[in-house]
């Protein structure tokens, strides 16, 4: 588990690969000091990177309705969690957002022989 701060990326040196947070397309998530009838969600981007590879970029979820996991690559990366949590009477900068991601290397299933 680690925290990335906006435009903040991870490295791992042995796969060449960088994961960033790009951005945070939209937070619609009940502002903590509000009644809500739904929770709502945030989607953030992110952005992986292996060397001489194009970009992928892709979009990741706070709520379980909407894709909170990818595989990409040897990788699966889960959203789980965005900080700051909205409030009512501030808005959130996009250089203020931290998102708590979980990155797994994906094991191939292996076939028995």
């Amino acid at each position: 588990t680690t925290d990335l701060s906006y435009q903040d990326c991870l490295y791992d040196p042995e796969n060449q690969m960088y994961l960033c947070l790009d951005s945070v397309l939209n937070d619609s998530r009940c502002p903590s000091d509000a009644i809500c009838i739904w929770e709502g969600n945030a989607e953030a981007r992110f952005k992986f990177e292996k060397y001489n590879d194009k970009p992928i970029l892709f979009k990741l979820n706070t709520h379980s309705g909407f894709a909170t996991d990818a595989i990409i690559d040897i990788y699966k990366i889960t959203l789980i969690g965005l900080s700051p949590y909205p409030t009512v009477e501030h808005g959130i900068l996009q250089k203020n957002y931290r998102a708590k991601i979980i990155v797994n290397r994906n094991n191939p299933a292996r076939s028995a022989i």
